[in-house]
């Protein structure tokens, strides 16, 4: 599978060099080109086992992707799978068969290239930017990904319908490619290449940050509703312990500051379920994930109540103060727990 936009004879060599490894059938996907490439692609139509499908206006790799998968699902149905690269043969033909060769192994594994990294081929920024996409994967979406620029990748027959259904339609779709995985269950493995690494540069239509985002959007939207869940949260936190300090029992061994937290928590708690199970997660669990999310907040509610009481116990200083950073520390201990078990698809 062949996505090209704009190509020049660089794909006619890519296909014959291919063919002459052994590759006998080609889907390549004319995303709007400009007239200038109408005669790269003639020829391509020309060659024997290759299929040229075209879309009118450029409509962005991902979409192109998507007809190509689209094409196999219905032309093709007994396929094993797949295996794309780019026009620009950024990745050598022995590559490509290598990673042919390891899905026909096992046709149920998503397989992932890993170009070659040498001295010079990475800018200091590429660097930095490739090695928190890397942890990002593995801290959030707890796979491993070290090139997950690499346009070459073997994907099986059993993934391919679940990938016509995600919704970005340009480069980013290459990246939510890899997180739908582990959703839909499907092992990856990164399949070291002979190829060198090319920094994104190499493709000026590609945009770091947005391409990537979908890395960070769950996190992200965890963040926005924890934000509004913690202003809450501190706000009541706050007037509890005003209303509570100078009663009875309350002021003594700080307690006060235990029957705050927990009244605060409660109401607040209510609020960032809710927003969790619509806006974050948007979880198929009905009302399964109630009874852990009210341990998870039972939990970090003791955490707080504790830590806050022996920090002003000992230093003294606004209850409120102390309870920001502490509250920051278990928000992190919250996202996992909530992503991994509460909220589980």
């Amino acid at each position: 599978m062949i996505p090209a936009y704009n190509p020049d004879e660089t794909l006619l060599d890519e296909i014959a060099h291919l063919k002459k490894r052994g590759v006998r059938y080609f889907v390549v996907v004319n995303d709007g080109s400009d007239p200038a490439s109408n005669d790269v692609f003639r020829q391509v139509e020309q060659t024997e086992g290759c299929v040229l499908l075209t879309h009118a206006v450029n409509l962005g790799e991902g979409r192109a992707l998507k007809t190509a998968f689209n094409y196999l699902l219905v032309s093709r149905r007994h396929s094993l799978g797949c295996v794309t690269t780019d026009c620009w043969e950024s990745c050598l033909a022995d590559d490509v068969v290598r990673v042919m060769n390891r899905l026909s192994a096992d046709d149920n594994t998503f397989i992932l290239g890993k170009r070659q990294v040498t001295r010079g081929s990475q800018t200091l920024g590429s660097l930095i930017g490739n090695k928190i996409v890397h942890l990002s994967f593995h801290f959030l979406i707890e796979i491993e990904v070290n090139d997950a620029q690499c346009v070459l990748r073997g994907i099986p027959s059993s993934y391919l319908k679940s990938l016509l259904t995600i919704a970005p339609d340009r480069y980013e779709y290459e990246t939510e490619m890899l997180i739908g995985t582990e959703k839909a269950k499907i092992p990856l493995e990164e399949l070291q290449l002979q190829s060198e690494y090319k920094p994104w540069r190499s493709h000026p239509k590609m945009r770091p940050f947005k391409d990537y985002y979908p890395i960070y959007r769950t996190f992200a939207k965890y963040i926005f509703t924890s934000v509004i869940a913690s202003g809450i949260d501190l706000l009541l936190f706050t007037i509890f312990c005003h209303m509570l300090n100078d009663v009875g029992i309350f002021s003594k061994m700080q307690l006060y500051i235990v029957a705050a937290t927990v009244m605060a928590r409660i109401i607040s708690a209510s609020i960032s379920y809710k927003l969790n199970y619509q806006m974050v997660f948007k979880a198929q669990n009905g009302g399964k994930g109630v009874a852990g999310w009210i341990i998870l907040n039972a939990i970090q509610m003791g955490l707080s109540a504790l830590a806050v009481s022996l920090i002003h116990g000992f230093f003294g200083g606004p209850e409120t103060l102390i309870k920001w950073p502490v509250d920051i520390a278990l928000f992190f201990l919250g996202y996992f727990v909530s992503k991994k078990f509460i909220y589980a698809q």
